[in-house]
């Protein structure tokens, strides 16, 4: 397969990621609580999770994911991104985040660059999520804020949701 580069050459395609695990019931609250392996920044909790309903689903939709190879401002990411890609539903999201974050084998980067995704936000149009690991900590930093012109460092990662 080749990898293919967004038009204006910002964002490199890496995978579609296909989640194998089935949820009847995703707890949002339960699961997205400061722990040992994960911090959740008050943006988060205000602008996501404050909008996010719990959720049944007999299979998780996949999403894909792209590397950032040269530094951007938010508006040339999202234009470079698939046109559904924002994560519409805050419930869902959680959920496919929940996934990523627990899985052993996950495609989010832990080299201290930020993993970002693109929310619909209530009261807010699109919040940008951001989470990362930094260097020499297992410990999941998870904040958000709306996505206005903030200017990324390339070696990032980019999820899309995948409608």
């Amino acid at each position: 397969m080749s990898i293919k580069k967004d038009d204006l050459g910002y964002l490199q395609f890496v995978s579609e990621i296909t989640f194998t695990e089935e949820f009847y019931a995703f707890k949002t609250e339960e699961f997205y609580q400061n722990g040992k392996n994960i911090y959740i920044g008050e943006g988060f909790k205000d602008l996501v999770l404050s909008s996010a309903e719990e959720i049944s689903l007999r299979a998780v939709p996949s999403i894909k994911s792209f590397n950032l190879i040269k530094s951007a401002k938010d508006k040339q990411i999202r234009t470079g991104l698939p046109k559904d890609y924002i994560f519409e539903n805050a419930g869902l999201f959680c959920v496919q985040l929940g996934l990523l974050l627990t899985s052993k084998k996950s495609e989010l980067i832990s080299s201290g660059h930020a993993n970002l995704f693109y929310v619909r936000g209530e009261g807010i149009d699109v919040i940008a999520v951001d989470i990362r690991q930094y260097f020499g900590t297992k410990v999941w930093y998870v904040r958000a804020f709306p996505a206005t012109d903030t200017w990324w460092h390339d070696g990032l990662r980019v999820f899309s949701a995948n409608l």
